[in-house]
């Protein structure tokens, strides 16, 4: 009886993961910096000053997914209409849904998109940025840097602005 059940649970398992839609990272060709520029809304050099892991809710039945929350205090803008000192940047987990592995304390040169929607087929949300890894966001080195330098001129985020660190939002 115990060799019958192993094997039946096993066909379960399979039949059941089977069925679910798998979401993995595809990202298409590497963007010039001059080209990463045209296409971000916004630009910037920041620093991590917290991370969190926030869970989102879909109203369709018990599903739930992750996203990171990286709050960022914003050393320089080279791109768009930040005008604050913090933001709050969204990205995947990893393990396949492009998320960037961002580090507390560590300057990064984020290249990011305003969205509407955490995934295509979910509710529309309050407007938040977003990257990952297939856009050129990374870590502070000076080529990067000097390269964006070419095409934009570094500003300072105003001190006295609103903060725009948001909180999770919830479908």
């Amino acid at each position: 009886m115990k060799t019958l059940i192993l094997p039946l649970f096993l066909t379960f398992l399979l039949f059941v993961s089977g069925n679910k839609t798998a979401c993995s990272c595809s990202c298409i060709g590497d963007n010039s910096v001059k080209q990463e520029i045209k296409n971000s809304n916004e630009v910037f050099l920041g620093e991590v000053v917290n991370i969190d892991t926030i869970k989102l809710h879909f109203h369709e039945g018990n599903i739930y997914f992750f996203r990171l929350k990286v709050d960022i205090r914003v050393i320089s803008i080279f791109k768009g209409r930040l005008n604050s000192g913090f933001i709050s940047v969204y990205s995947g987990i990893g393990d396949g849904d492009c998320g960037y592995s961002f580090q507390l304390g560590k300057e990064y040169l984020i290249y990011a998109d305003f969205k509407t929607r955490h995934f295509n087929f979910s509710n529309s949300v309050q407007k938040f940025l977003y990257t990952d890894i297939c856009k050129r966001t990374c870590e502070l080195n000076n080529e990067e840097l000097n390269e964006i330098m070419k095409y934009r001129k570094p500003r300072s985020p105003k001190k006295r602005a609103k903060c725009l660190i948001n909180k999770p939002v919830d479908y």
